[in-house]
């Protein structure tokens, strides 16, 4: 006989069900928009932070610059002949240069700012120090780049990156920013790449 205990065990049950599978949903609902905002927070390939990110990090980092008076210096790095390096060794090994490049800088620059993929082969940074000091960081970059060596398949190859660097300014906007770099890393590809170009002098 369908006894009231028997319905009472059975409504018991039922409510376990029900509780245990809107838990595990919600689980997965967790686990998968956690998985998207790391997806749209970090590239992918070298797990530094995304451009996309780059307009929240620069409005942040600047307001907290006024508020403690505090400098800010903007380093584009662009890894030299990197076409070359991709057509001749293959994607595989494109991308192994491109994590070695992102890597070393990220190590480099510890706590002094934030690093950004902005791009196929180049990285981005909003560092928190003054120009000369953020001068002296960029070249030690470039310098321990220069020397290092990626092997791939029993192959050494070397490496060396072109920086330009430029420094804040309150009227600037990041679009500013980035036009300012882009031309100063164009005239250090010009004058021969595997170096460092400044702000031009007014």
């Amino acid at each position: 006989n369908y006894t009231f205990k028997k319905l009472i065990d059975d409504y018991f049950v039922y409510v376990l069900v029900i509780i245990t599978f809107f838990t595990l949903l919600v689980l997965a609902l967790f686990f998968a928009f956690d998985k998207l905002i790391k997806y749209y927070s970090y590239d992918e390939l070298t797990k530094l932070l995304s451009r996309k990110n780059l307009t929240k990090y620069y409005e942040k980092m600047k307001k907290e610059s006024i508020a403690k008076k505090q400098n800010l210096s903007f380093l584009l790095f662009d890894i030299d002949d990197f076409t070359h390096i991709n057509d001749f060794y293959g994607q595989e090994c494109s991308d192994l240069v491109i994590k070695q490049i992102a890597s070393t800088i990220l190590k480099i620059l510890n706590d002094s700012g934030v690093v950004f993929r902005s791009g196929g082969e180049e990285f981005f940074a909003i560092i928190k120090l003054d120009y000369n000091n953020a001068i002296e960081l960029a070249e030690r970059c470039r310098k321990i780049i220069e020397n290092q060596t990626i092997e791939y398949n029993f192959t050494k190859i070397k490496v060396s990156i072109s920086v330009a660097i430029t420094d804040n300014r309150e009227d600037l906007t990041l679009d500013d920013l980035f036009f300012n770099v882009q031309k100063l890393l164009s005239i250090a590809k010009y004058k021969g790449k595997n170096r460092m170009q400044g702000k031009l002098e007014k």
